[in-house]
């Protein structure tokens, strides 16, 4: 493992130093240091020692960080290893519920093939013979149904066609009650609704009269105040306090004879004012009268709904007690309970028969080996005649084998080419334990010289595996997922060679 040196954690060596007195006073004699032998000497000490610092400081600085980094693999070589591109492999095999040789293969090595297209097929069985058979007890069990319920229709007709009858009734008259429920609900609630609009309508001409009159009151006082104004301005001005006690004797007797003191053309005036006064309050009255009636009128209606759907409800209920007594008097005779009876029993057997057929028919399509996926045949393990999935099968060197979910071993391969992807290397024992998921590799292809691919581990297998020519060594696969971005132009092709280099 390379080293690096670094600082020492140890302190220096001591020097000899001066020793000096901790005062405040000048020490005595301090020329004496100025005697040039003294000098010498110590800048000889001083020399000396700092050469020895000098020559023995880095082998002890390079023995710490020995000693601390060592330990923590810093700079450690990367793990080197044999490898092959893989794209996504998968190992075929017919499924363990069924049973037989293979009787045809349609695909050969090399071939490109489709997702769900047949590959292979699976005969000498006994599978499309229980289909048939299963067919004919489903044809069968189905004939004995239809005769049941022939035989349940006639007991229907003769003896108990009044119990169906009857429960219908009493289903139809139950969702009559439902239906006439919210129907009474409806037509109770529109008329409610239609009370409360109208009785706001009739608050609202109220209020809308009543402001009316006080206008129309005011404006007949304010014609009257005009007519007396216009009289008064052609005769004679009498006094100020003169024409306001007329004023006010006019209009407290506007509806009394109005003396020889008042002209002719005033009456006119004050007689039309008053007139108009009293039509528009016989117009505001005529309007709160006529909201009062249409209130009136809603609350009768209110009223005839609710008496409405009591009588309905009250009728419906005589019905619903009438068709649950029919039913009881149509219960009495029991063949209809017998051809039920029957009938369940025919069902059940056809049932029984039908879910045969569907296991047999599923054992059929299971017959057909289909690529799950598009890809290219890379290996056919069997031949006409043999037994898929037996022992003397094996997957060709350069993948790993795979078993099927269903078990068994591999017989049709298939690789998806268009998606090479993967680096499968194998990581000798003595340096798995340096390997670790999500670690940056470099590679090289055999067919690309020193070209530098890149990629990191994404996959350690936890079983190792024996090694061609590596009797007494395990090597473990890891996967690693190749960088694109490294790729370049270069093409990528299944099984190419290639060597590892793992950055731990």
């Amino acid at each position: 493992m390379i080293q690096t040196p670094t600082k020492p954690t140890s302190s220096a060596p001591d020097v000899a130093t001066e020793q000096i007195v901790p005062t405040n006073e000048v020490p005595v004699r301090r020329h004496r240091w100025r005697d040039p032998k003294k000098v010498i000497g110590i800048s000889v000490i001083l020399f000396g020692v700092l050469l020895i610092g000098i020559l023995l400081g880095p082998l002890h600085w390079a023995s710490g960080f020995q000693g601390r980094e060592g330990s923590r693999g810093i700079l450690a070589a990367p793990v080197s290893a044999p490898g092959f591109l893989q794209a996504p492999v998968y190992n075929l095999v017919f499924s363990s519920t069924v049973s037989g040789l293979i009787s045809d293969i349609y695909v050969n090595l090399g071939q490109h093939v489709v997702a769900n297209q047949v590959l292979s097929h699976l005969g000498y069985n006994n599978i499309p013979e229980q289909v048939r058979e299963a067919q004919v007890a489903v044809d069968a069990a189905r004939v004995e149904v239809n005769a049941g319920q022939a035989r349940l229709a006639t007991a229907i007709t003769n003896t108990h066609f009044r119990v169906l009858l009857a429960q219908d009734t009493l289903r139809a008259e139950q969702n009559n009650r439902r239906a006439l429920r919210e129907q009474a609900a409806a037509n109770i609630h529109f008329a409610e609704v239609t009370l409360q609009e109208d009785e706001e309508t009739l608050d609202a001409v109220m209020k809308a009269s009543e402001a009316a009159i006080r206008s129309a009151r005011q404006t007949e006082s304010n014609a009257i105040a005009a007519c007396q104004a216009a009289a008064s301005s052609s005769t004679s001005s009498p006094s100020a306090s003169d024409t306001s006690s007329s004023s006010d004797d006019n209009a407290s007797s506007s509806n009394n004879d109005n003396g020889d003191s008042v002209s002719s053309t005033e009456a006119s005036c004050i007689k039309a004012a008053q007139d108009a006064f009293r039509a528009a309050e016989t117009a505001a009255n005529q309007a709160v009268i006529t909201a009062q009636g249409t209130v009136e009128k809603d609350r009768a209606a209110l009223r005839q709904a609710k008496a409405n759907a009591d009588v309905a409800l009250t009728a419906n209920n005589g019905l619903i007690v009438e068709a649950a007594d029919n039913i009881d008097v149509a219960r009495t005779d029991p063949e209809i309970a017998r051809a039920v009876r029957d009938l369940t029993i025919d069902e059940f057997v056809y049932r029984t028969a039908l879910a045969t057929l569907l296991v047999h028919e599923k054992e059929l399509y299971l017959l057909d080996l289909r690529a799950p996926h598009p890809g290219v045949v890379t290996a056919v393990i069997g031949s006409v005649g043999g037994q898929p999935g037996a022992l003397t099968n094996f997957v060709p060197a350069g993948g790993i084998e795979l078993q099927s979910e269903h078990g068994g071993l591999t017989f049709i391969q298939l690789t998806d080419a268009s998606n090479v992807s993967r680096v499968l290397t194998y990581v000798d024992e003595a340096d798995i334990s340096k390997v670790r998921v999500g670690q940056k590799v470099s590679f090289t292809l055999k067919a690309y010289g020193n070209h530098q691919f890149s990629g990191s581990v994404i996959l350690i297998a936890p079983n190792g595996v024996g090694y061609p020519g590596m009797q007494t060594s395990i090597r473990y696969p890891v996967v690693i997922a190749i960088d694109g971005s490294s790729v370049g132009s270069n093409a990528l092709f299944q099984g190419m060679t290639a060597t590892v280099s793992i950055n731990t």
